[in-house]
């Protein structure tokens, strides 16, 4: 059966849904299922490779298999488990600006209904210790750093969003495929300040995709993403969140993140102080 390639590891609300579209767009890719999160879920990692495999048997032979689990970046273990299994995969990790990945998952974890509505943003933070820690990336990327080194890929989110032709091309090059092709999903207008109508219309969204590829049905789904209709349909179930991080708080953030950026600056190589910062 066929073997990923290549893992995209997150981080959470850092563009990966987006970037899943858009290697799933390309011919010569083939992502079957989100979210997997094998090599950090226990009772999935113990039912051993074989069963992890047999969820890319809809990737035909020609085709570069991959998976996005955006858990993976914050695990302890999983740099070493995804090595165990394969010491030669590709591994894609994206980050963004902490303090705005912090606000995001708090309007998604209101919208899901995992935080109430009446729980403001500041008190959010002292009762959801999540918000913050996976606002850190500078430990996890050591980590995969350190065992992968030159097969890690790390991304930017708002390099991304100022140029998508450029990066969508780099990230094609990484995994060896045609850097050229062009996914219409990465001019889809990104909008973190938006959010769906209805959690359960958005995830149907996402179970019929996984279902579409279970069935084989990959080309009628690309089909579907290149004349525009998957990105109709997602609006018509989108609504604008207009709230916005209160200044105050957002300098905060930001004195609090500052040291990790400065870390993960060091790790990725690129100038996050002045990215995020500045």
């Amino acid at each position: 059966c066929q073997k990923p390639k290549f893992l995209g590891i997150g981080g959470q609300r850092c563009g990966t849904a987006w970037i899943y579209n858009c290697l799933d767009e390309h011919p010569s890719l083939c992502l079957p299922q989100k979210e997997l999160n094998f090599f950090v879920h226990d009772e999935k990692y113990d039912q051993g490779t074989t069963w992890y495999e047999n969820h890319f048997n809809s990737c035909g032979s020609a085709t570069y298999a991959g998976e996005m689990s955006s858990l993976y970046l914050y695990d302890k273990r999983a740099p070493q488990r995804i090595y165990d299994f394969d010491p030669n995969l590709k591994l894609i990790a994206s980050i963004r600006n902490p303090s705005d990945r912090t606000y995001s998952a708090y309007l998604n974890g209101i919208a899901s209904g995992e935080i109430p509505r009446t729980k403001a943003f500041e008190d959010a933070l002292n009762d959801f210790p999540d918000l913050l820690e996976k606002s850190a990336y500078s430990e996890g990327l050591e980590r995969f750093k350190g065992i992968f080194n030159e097969n890690l890929l790390i991304l930017v989110y708002e390099e991304i969003v100022a140029n998508p032709e450029k990066w969508f091309s780099a990230i094609y090059e990484f995994l060896e495929v045609d850097p050229n092709f062009s996914p219409t999903m990465a001019r889809v207008e990104v909008n973190v300040g938006r959010k769906p109508k209805s959690t359960w219309v958005d995830q149907q969204f996402n179970n019929a995709g996984d279902l579409a590829r279970a069935l084989n049905l990959r080309k009628l789904l690309r089909w579907a993403k290149k004349v525009g209709i998957v990105s109709k349909l997602r609006n018509l179930n989108t609504q604008a969140d207009n709230q916005s991080i209160p200044t105050e708080v957002y300098k905060k953030l930001n004195d609090y993140f500052a040291k990790d950026i400065e870390n993960t600056s060091q790790i990725s190589g690129k100038p996050l102080t002045k990215i995020w910062l500045s």
